[in-house]
């Protein structure tokens, strides 16, 4: 308040940009500037402190910078490796002008948010919404059970179930998975998939499927369509 005050503004107006050509251009380490350069400098340098800190985020201003940004987490990059699929947009808006904003947010963990992205495309879903009975779904998954933990929720101690929670650490609903099954010992094959790299954790409720940790995207879309696929059967 008291910068634009000395610069002889009398009162605050939202949309007043008052940042010197310092603190509005970046000048970098990348080759490219402004905006796009500053916020892939933050991917790269995100990469170095993955180990200690799960979520990174920035605001970006200009839309067609989101999916330049999209790629470049995306992408395995040179000479940062700072590929994940963990990222999400959201559109916000600010100031009297009514401005649009986005938020870009990240992480290397598995942890993930449950968000539609709805106003860009080729960002992982993390959930699907579609009416399930959860009492069906019990059949589904028992045959499952050796090689899965599912624990039922409740919302009271009177209440139906809630939701189901699955963790698992190898896509067992698969065909590929029966087949090393039937190549390979039970146990050892349980025992080789304990790693955290491996875990998976899905919850499904009764208006949707959710991916809560796990770090890949075709193992929560080979479930849902797994899931999908049995519930239709029962129904005849």
């Amino acid at each position: 308040k008291l910068a634009y005050q000395e610069k002889g503004f009398k009162s605050t107006e939202h949309a007043l940009v008052i940042g010197s050509d310092s603190e509005l251009i970046y000048r970098g380490r990348s080759s490219i500037p402004g905006e796009l350069g500053f916020v892939q400098n933050m991917i790269d340098e995100s990469y170095k402190l993955r180990d200690s800190i799960v979520w990174f985020s920035s605001i970006v201003s200009k839309k067609s910078n989101i999916k330049r940004l999209v790629d470049y987490l995306s992408q395995d990059g040179t000479p940062v490796p700072h590929k994940t699929n963990n990222f999400h947009v959201r559109k916000f808006v600010s100031g009297g002008e009514n401005t649009e904003h986005w938020l870009l947010f990240w992480s290397y963990w598995g942890y993930r948010v449950e968000y539609p992205n709805e106003h860009f495309k080729g960002i992982t879903p993390t959930s699907v919404h579609v009416k399930i009975n959860l009492s069906h779904l019990g059949k589904v998954l028992e045959p499952l059970k050796e090689f899965l933990e599912v624990e039922e929720t409740h919302e009271d101690d009177t209440a139906s179930v809630h939701a189901i929670k699955i963790t698992g650490y190898d896509p067992c609903w698969k065909r590929s998975f029966q087949r090393s099954l039937k190549q390979r010992h039970k146990k050892d094959l349980q025992l080789n998939q304990r790693v955290d790299r491996n875990k998976f954790v899905f919850v499904v409720k009764e208006d949707s499927i959710c991916w809560k940790f796990g770090f890949n995207p075709s193992e929560f879309q080979s479930f849902q369509g797994y899931i999908l696929q049995k519930l239709k059967l029962l129904k005849g």
